[in-house]
């Protein structure tokens, strides 16, 4: 039967072998870009994940730093006051 099918539709059984053999070198090249791609996608997720953490940590910082000048500037008009306060006193 195969005979007849490879004679019916006119491919030689090299030609048939040749053209499977190229093609499974293809899928065999693109399995390993896309193994390459996942692994790339992997590694950028991680770097975005820890940019990310790094930002947060950074935000958090800076609120905090807003936080203590906030304190020292009431700090500050409070001891303003307080001086003023004692220069009228004299």
């Amino acid at each position: 039967m195969a005979r007849f099918g490879l004679a019916l539709f006119g491919y030689s059984r090299g030609a048939v072998n040749v053209a499977l053999a190229a093609r499974e070198a293809r899928i065999g090249m693109l399995e390993s870009e896309v193994a390459t791609a996942f692994a790339d996608r992997d590694a950028a997720t991680e770097a975005l994940a820890a940019a990310e953490a790094e930002s947060a940590d950074l935000s958090a910082m800076v609120i905090e730093r807003e936080r203590e000048i906030r304190t020292l500037g009431e700090r500050l008009a409070e001891a303003a006051t307080r001086v003023r306060e004692a220069r009228n006193e004299l």
